[in-house]
């Protein structure tokens, strides 16, 4: 699947008091996007909302000298990966509409694609892409639980 992001993510940091209001992890940093981030999903433009709030790319403590949570090669591509985990899939379109990518697999395989447009080498998407294949089920599993509700 073709894409490409269409501006920057311009985010704020969370303070650990915002994190815990919002009954997040207080152990991840946590942002908020300030503007709507646009990409190109295809021939659609998704667009997730200014106020989304992320954790970028959950990244074990252990690795992030290898691989950065915040990493502008893939920094983008995890604030739409988390939507898609978040929202089951569902992404927002800029004309009102929703693009139904509603199965794990592809949402994993759409931040593969926009890891490599960011220009995220071929060793470091493989190796992202392989631990959120092996290890994303959880988070999925949860967020499906959590929009059940």
């Amino acid at each position: 699947m073709k894409a490409v992001f269409l501006n920057p993510a311009r985010v704020e940091w969370l303070t650990v008091a915002e994190i815990k209001q919002l009954g997040l992890s207080s152990r991840k940093a946590q942002a908020r996007l300030i503007s709507p981030l646009r990409v190109q999903v295809g021939g659609h433009v998704v667009e997730i909302p200014a106020g989304f709030v992320t954790d970028f790319a959950s990244v074990p403590k252990a690795f992030w000298s290898i691989f950065p949570a915040t990493d502008p090669h893939y920094l983008r591509a995890a604030v739409v990966h988390d939507w898609g985990y978040q929202f089951g899939g569902m992404y927002p379109l800029a004309d009102g509409g929703l693009l139904d990518l509603s199965q794990r697999s592809k949402v994993d395989v759409l931040f593969l694609d926009l890891m490599q447009a960011e220009g995220a080498n071929w060793i470091s998407r493989r190796v992202i892409f392989r631990a959120v294949r092996t290890f994303g089920w959880a988070a999925w599993r949860r967020a499906s639980k959590e929009v059940e509700r």
